[in-house]
């Protein structure tokens, strides 16, 4: 019997002057079986044909693999953007992402000197586990974008912002599917107003976009995923703006990984 899993918030990134965000992930597993299990990955990106890896085996009862992008794998991810994959194995497993990302500060030039790490880094990672199936609906409970220096919205009553920091956050949806998939992100807000955006995720591709400038800020919202074809969708917080002179400064990072809900499907489509 086949298993499969799905990671769509995979990001690998060198940041440079015209774009600072840096990233890079890990995939672990865990077999918790009394045998070896096949593991057979597929690597999806956002402008590049998917790439399958060559096989390999867990030990039995083993949480020892691990595999760093790109690091284990120059040649497969390299400045790769937003990755996904597929994760198909001959036994149920159970499969972690953890992503470190964000955006340099001014004063870290690279991800690393003769003197240490000099990363302006106060975040931590997305750590999130590989969902079991695509789907054509997700949720999300709990969106938000601060921006400290804004009004804060609350059921209509407008006050002075109090928050001491401001947050992003990224979406990744993956499109494993040999067709493009056509995702509206429709956001419902604490004040009952509504927006919608609308995206198309091509075929065997990652698409990865933030809030920033697009939804209300300050205004906590829920969020419903529709797509046209069975897709994965994950999400992080991003907090930046600690310092007083801002994220030119003191950068940003990942804060949070964000959980989605997918909607159940009738059939099990994941599987070819």
């Amino acid at each position: 019997m086949l298993s499969v899993l799905y990671s769509a918030n995979g990001f690998s990134h060198v940041p440079t002057e015209e774009d600072r965000r840096y990233g890079f992930f890990d995939y672990i597993f865990w077999n918790p079986h009394l045998y070896k299990v096949k593991v057979d990955i597929t690597i999806y990106y956002e402008k590049k044909s998917p790439v399958k890896m060559e096989s390999f085996e867990l030990e039995p009862e083993s949480i020892d693999k691990k595999i760093v992008f790109p690091q284990d794998y120059p040649n497969l991810v390299v400045d790769g953007g937003s990755v996904g994959a597929k994760i198909v194995t001959n036994a149920l497993i159970f499969v972690e992402t953890i992503m470190s990302a964000g955006e340099l500060g001014s004063h870290a030039k690279t991800l690393r000197t003769d003197e240490g790490d000099n990363r302006i880094f106060r975040g931590g990672v997305a750590d999130m586990l590989a969902e079991p199936r695509t789907c054509n609906l997700w949720y999300f409970a709990d969106g938000y974008l601060i921006q400290k220096d804004q009004p804060y919205e609350s059921g209509g009553d407008v006050e002075e912002s109090k928050a001491s920091f401001s947050e992003i956050e990224w979406y990744h949806v993956l499109n494993p599917n040999k067709r493009d998939a056509e995702v509206t992100m429709q956001c419902f807000y604490l004040d009952r107003t509504r927006d919608s955006f609308s995206y198309k995720v091509g075929a065997e591709r990652v698409l990865m976009f933030d809030n920033y400038n697009l939804v209300k800020p300050n205004l906590r919202y829920g969020i419903k995923f529709i797509s046209t074809e069975p897709v994965v969708v994950q999400c992080e917080r991003l907090i930046h703006d600690l310092s007083k002179s801002g994220r030119d400064d003191w950068g940003m990072a990942t804060h949070t990984p964000r959980p989605g809900i997918p909607a159940p499907l009738i059939w099990n489509e994941e599987i070819e």
